[in-house]
């Protein structure tokens, strides 16, 4: 099991590129239920393992599931983003957060908003307490 889970609704693209990018990402099977996804990424990662969703309703409705697998959550708020939008929010946290997740100790927990500047789209990561 891959150790970034990417819910089945972005595209298998960005999918394609992170793996040539030589990240450890993978997409959520369709049929998939939220707690076997967490159970399954908890067993193979523990703490390292990341569960990238826009299903904000997961942080309340799994969120014992979410603290007894140990794994970390980035929770995407995408307001109706266009799909180009989420994929470049996933590589952003990807890219600046690798490091940091594969290092955890303990469960991370981010939520990620993109932010408009004068050059253009910013994706903002913030650590949260479950």
């Amino acid at each position: 099991m891959a150790r970034f889970l990417v819910d089945e609704d972005i595209s298998p693209r960005l999918i394609r590129m992170l793996r040539q990018l030589k990240y450890d990402v993978g997409r959520v099977q369709s049929s998939a239920k939220d707690p076997d996804i967490i159970r399954s990424l908890g067993n193979a990662h523990g703490s390292n393992g990341v569960w990238i969703t826009a299903d904000r309703a997961a942080m309340t409705v799994h969120r014992d599931e979410i603290v007894s697998s140990g794994i970390s959550i980035a929770f995407l708020n995408v307001h109706n983003a266009l799909r180009q939008t989420q994929c470049f929010m996933i590589f952003s946290f990807i890219f600046r957060r690798d490091t940091l997740t594969l290092n955890a100790k303990s469960p991370l927990y981010f939520k990620l908003d993109i932010r408009s500047s004068q050059l253009g789209p910013n994706v903002s990561i913030r650590k949260f307490e479950l």
